[in-house]
């Protein structure tokens, strides 16, 4: 099948780009850094023909490559649920772009937990825009079971910096309120 724009309805002769999956999962060990990452960037959007290949990737020796694996299978949610084992203990990766990319994806594969939540709400406070940035656009992506990153959020809302100040502010609406969360 041929995919434009509709990831779900990949199978296992998945074609993306005009490509078939095998060839992007090659591009996975070829190349630099940014032609890796964009290859795992495009298996994360072959559907569930892709967890396995970002399943493996996730030990891939170049971080950019584990951090798109682990946000494109937070991507899948609970349909990702096999690579759960793997996702876990990337939550200690020397890396702090992968502690975030992975700490995303548990929540969105197995739930929230308390050492995931932990990594999303101390990246809201640290230096500069990006991971700032980042933290909050993960938490958005959770909605209502973040929740609990709700206080860490709103003194995001104060931040000097406008990016993750919107950042913050869309992961509120998101998850919502405690009068209007489940």
């Amino acid at each position: 099948c041929v995919v434009t724009w509709l990831p779900s309805a990949v199978h296992a002769e998945a074609e993306m780009f005009g490509r078939p999956l095998e060839a992007w999962a090659s591009e996975i060990n070829a190349g630099d850094s940014g032609r890796r990452a964009a290859a795992v960037k495009v298996v994360g959007l072959c559907g569930e023909a892709g967890i396995p290949i970002l399943t493996a990737a996730l030990s891939h020796d170049d971080a950019a490559v584990r951090a798109v694996a682990a946000q494109a299978l937070g991507e899948h949610g609970k349909a990702a649920a096999s690579a759960a084992s793997v996702l876990r203990p990337m939550l200690r990766d020397p890396e702090p772009g992968v502690r975030l990319a992975a700490a995303f994806a548990v929540c969105r594969v197995e739930g929230v937990n308390d050492k995931a939540m932990l990594i999303l709400v101390d990246a809201l406070k640290a230096d500069g825009r990006a991971t700032p940035t980042l933290a909050g656009d993960y938490l958005a992506r959770i909605g209502p079971p973040a929740k609990a990153a709700l206080p860490a959020l709103r003194e995001a809302t104060k931040h000097k910096d406008y990016h993750v100040r919107g950042a913050a502010l869309i992961a509120i609406d998101a998850i919502g309120t405690e009068s209007n969360s489940p």
